[in-house]
């Protein structure tokens, strides 16, 4: 699995709860969005990874004013990367199981990313809160930062969230 996770003390407990309580549930779904989780059609645009159903080429045409609705190109990417674990389910997802999902996922996701540009970093990002876990994604670019804040404690929102670098 992925190590080295920096996260906040809701994210930290949600990962050592899966680590010492793997989960037994069942879950339904469709095989195809299944597969669209682990494996979604990531596409380069400009210096960017996002994960998109248009040609890069129709990507590329738009860049320009598509960058004018994003801060930068890490919100840009982070943006069109969020996924959402239940999504892909039929049903109700726990959050142990959708953490659990979610790990194996960005571990796919590490492996894709750095076939795809073995030369960039890139910034995993998991969040949680009470009914849902959703993972996303960003180039780590020295000129623009990244997309967390440094002090993860500062998110109020009552959940977890925690990021590592690939």
């Amino acid at each position: 699995m992925l190590s080295n996770w920096i996260a906040n003390r809701e994210m930290k407990k949600l990962l050592k709860d899966v680590s010492n309580h793997p989960s037994v549930e069942s879950l339904k779904f469709n095989f195809s969005e299944l597969y669209d989780l682990f494996f979604p059609e990531f596409k380069k645009v400009k210096d960017c990874v996002i994960i998109a159903e248009e040609s890069t080429d129709e990507l590329e045409k738009f860049f320009d004013s598509a960058m004018e609705m994003y801060f930068d190109k890490t919100d840009y990417e982070s943006s069109n990367t969020e996924t959402r674990i239940d999504c892909h389910f039929e049903g109700e997802v726990s959050m142990m199981a959708g953490t659990q999902i979610a790990l194996i996922a960005l571990e796919i996701w590490a492996l894709r990313l750095k076939q795809m540009d073995p030369d960039s970093k890139f910034c995993l990002i998991m969040c949680s809160n009470e009914d849902r876990v959703e993972i996303r994604f960003h180039k780590v670019r020295e000129d623009e930062g990244m997309l967390l804040a440094d002090d993860l404690e500062s998110y109020q929102d009552g959940g977890g969230v925690g990021y590592v670098i690939v």
